[in-house]
């Protein structure tokens, strides 16, 4: 099975409430957006995916978690070790990187680098 549709099955579960919501974070790239499946645990992953950006890929729409929530999420306790911690610096370096949002996200959820 192809990614593109994998991710039209994903949309496809949304529409029929198998799921609520889903975004892509973390370990491949959408249009340059690094990205992975995550579940959402916590209030942060919540927050994540709620804000995730619609991206096209391949003709189907994909929601993908946005940096600024990534880094917070490779911040957080359950999933911090030193190579999440290395990513969220290298992600501190993307062009148009909203700082001072990582700066409150951060805040709001007690992480810190």
């Amino acid at each position: 099975m192809a990614f593109a549709d994998t991710l039209r099955m994903l949309n496809t579960m949304k529409a029929e409430r198998v799921i609520e919501e889903y975004a892509l974070a973390g370990a491949m790239a959408i249009e340059g957006l690094p990205t992975q499946f995550v579940p959402s645990p916590s209030l942060l992953a919540r927050e994540a995916i709620a804000s995730a950006a619609d991206v096209e890929y391949q003709g189907v729409v994909v929601r993908v978690v946005r940096p600024e929530h990534l880094i917070a999420l490779y911040l957080a306790p359950a999933a911090r070790t030193t190579r999440r911690r290395e990513r969220a610096a290298m992600l501190l370096e993307l062009p148009g990187l909203n700082r001072d949002l990582v700066d409150e996200i951060l805040r709001r959820h007690g992480l810190s680098f």
